[in-house]
């Protein structure tokens, strides 16, 4: 049995993450409860006992780092004008990408904390749906 997390946009009836139970030999899932209310959780990414989230708060969206077993935010960077649409990490890195503010954002993680590493301007509204890594590029459809 493997324990899987999901994020959800804000409506009347869902906010924030939701934890579910998944057992791979029937692909059925089960157990589905509420994880961590908090506001647009849409994306959520795992990083070892690390849950990466999407948020935001006071008119400002980012990212954040979530503790899976205290369920506390152990940091949390808030630099962007509307919620990114898409997060991923690779090794102690974080990408995402942001829909609405054209741009793509590189992040470290370094000792459960955020650092910004890089942003890349695409265009606004440019649509940047997801960062996909290959080799040392970064492809951004």
């Amino acid at each position: 049995m493997l324990t899987g997390y999901i994020g959800t946009y804000n409506t009347a009836s869902t906010k924030g993450i939701y934890q579910f139970s998944y057992e791979e030999n029937s692909g059925k899932i089960s157990d589905i409860q509420s994880f961590l209310s908090i506001d647009d959780a849409k994306c959520v990414d795992r990083y070892e006992n690390i849950l990466i989230i999407t948020t935001s708060k006071n008119n400002k969206s980012g990212i954040a780092l979530v503790d899976i077993t205290t369920k506390t935010i152990l940091d949390e960077i808030l630099l962007e004008n509307s919620s990114p649409c898409f997060v991923k990490h690779h090794d102690d890195f974080i990408y995402t990408a942001n829909y609405h503010d054209g741009v793509v954002m590189v992040y470290q993680i370094v000792n459960n904390k955020l650092k910004l590493i890089k942003q890349i301007s695409i265009q606004n509204k440019a649509g940047c749906h997801q960062v996909v890594l290959y080799k040392n590029y970064l492809i951004v459809p």
